[in-house]
């Protein structure tokens, strides 16, 4: 099982959309956006594990970002990063 992410980082507007794929389900961040603001405990719990599996220690990308889907997939999540 694979789950395809559409990543949007609003940090930088003129980064478009991004997709990537990880083996296994996914499905618990879609619709989460790390910087959002929330004062639910589990959507922070949620923000912060996909904050470090996106990002390394050094804030950069530890995920290979594609500028195209594949079809080889069977979840979908729609996430990202909130300036």
């Amino acid at each position: 099982m694979k789950t395809l992410f559409l990543f949007q980082n609003t940090e930088d507007e003129s980064l478009a959309p991004k997709f990537f794929e990880l083996e296994g389900d996914y499905s618990r961040f879609n619709g989460i956006y790390i910087n959002q603001f929330t004062n639910k405990q589990t959507v922070e719990t949620l923000q912060q594990e996909l904050a470090d599996l996106i990002y390394n220690e050094h804030g950069y990308y530890k995920v290979k970002f594609e500028n195209e889907p594949s079809r080889d997939w069977s979840i979908f999540v729609h996430c990202g990063f909130l300036d």
